[in-house]
């Protein structure tokens, strides 16, 4: 995804920053064959929070499929971690 930013010249601002994280995060989440283990914590949860509203909508077809994938990633690092 190309940078878009607020001005020409300079560096990205942390809204910027923020926004090519969020866009990098969700697709590793959102392919099919990424593995998640280069997600962030927080990169994770919000693409959790994402999922679920995705699948909580009336149209969806997925029936959890993603979220389960994201709550299984959740309960793997919570058993690796002392």
């Amino acid at each position: 995804m190309p940078r878009k930013p607020i001005k020409k010249t300079g560096p990205m601002s942390p809204a910027e920053r923020q926004r090519e994280k969020r866009a990098r995060d969700a697709a590793k989440v959102w392919s099919p064959d990424e593995d998640l283990k280069g997600l962030s914590d927080s990169g994770l949860l919000e693409q959790l929070a994402v999922a679920f509203r995705r699948e909580r909508r009336p149209e969806s077809r997925s029936r959890g499929a993603f979220t389960r994938g994201l709550m299984k990633e959740i309960d793997r690092r919570l058993k690796q971690k002392p």
